[in-house]
């Protein structure tokens, strides 16, 4: 599916009228830090090495994004934690070489290219933080150990963890999902988590499936994802 019309600085909207729009565009820099996990082959919950291009442009669905930034903000004035933005939109390419980079990730972690809310815009990765740094939520994000792939489940109920340290990450967890329920109702965007993951909140499935999956070929260059040597890798 080709892009309608020319790109903007601050916005894309493909022919089926998805808009991808920047992050730093919309997301109150109070309360979220940008940080690409997979532009920075040294950061330590990237397991896919120098996936996206250095300097890339963290891009999300305007609608969502907006949404989003309100539970930020119910999030923010609740706590006085910040939110670390790791990944959301995911292009089609990106999709593919992480398949090909972590043959060893179970089938089941990572969507089949194409599928999914991530390359629609529809979907945002994230880690809270405070002055002491991340806050504790059971597992870092994108653990794909065999105790990560249960515990990072909204549902895993820690029974075998110190009670001092359980009765901490179910309150994390409660904080952050309460936020996004409170600004679902607000805004009337029907905020989701993912079950397996409780670090992916998204648009529900009759939502982000309305439109096409969308490739980095499809942006204009300046927004592009892939680093050079994934660009050459996807063809």
């Amino acid at each position: 599916m080709k892009a309608r019309g020319m790109a903007m600085m601050d916005r894309f909207e493909m022919s089926d009228g998805l808009v991808l729009v920047p992050c730093a565009r919309i997301l109150n820099p109070r309360v979220f830090a940008i940080v690409p996990a997979y532009a920075d082959p040294a950061c330590p919950v990237n397991g896919f090495g120098a996936l996206y291009r250095r300097d890339v442009t963290m891009l999300r669905e305007a609608g969502f994004l907006a949404a989003f930034d309100v539970a930020g903000r119910i999030y923010h004035e609740a706590t006085g934690h910040r939110i670390r933005v790791l990944d959301c939109f995911r292009p089609v390419e990106a999709q593919q070489a992480m398949a090909a980079l972590r043959p060893d990730v179970p089938g089941h972690l990572l969507a089949v290219p194409g599928t999914g809310a991530h390359p629609r815009g529809m979907a945002i990765d994230i880690q809270p933080f405070g002055d002491a740094g991340d806050l504790d939520f059971g597992t870092p994000f994108d653990d794909f150990t065999e105790a990560g792939q249960s515990q990072s489940d909204r549902a895993h109920d820690f029974a075998d963890v110190d009670p001092d340290r359980r009765a901490v990450i179910a309150e994390n967890r409660r904080a952050l999902d309460g936020a996004v329920r409170a600004a679902a109702g607000e805004t009337g965007v029907p905020l989701v988590g993912l079950p397996s993951e409780w670090w992916d909140y998204r648009l529900p499935r009759a939502d982000y499936e309305r439109y096409a999956p969308v490739s980095d070929a499809q942006l204009p260059p300046e927004w592009r994802y892939l680093s050079r040597d994934q660009a050459a890798a996807s063809g």
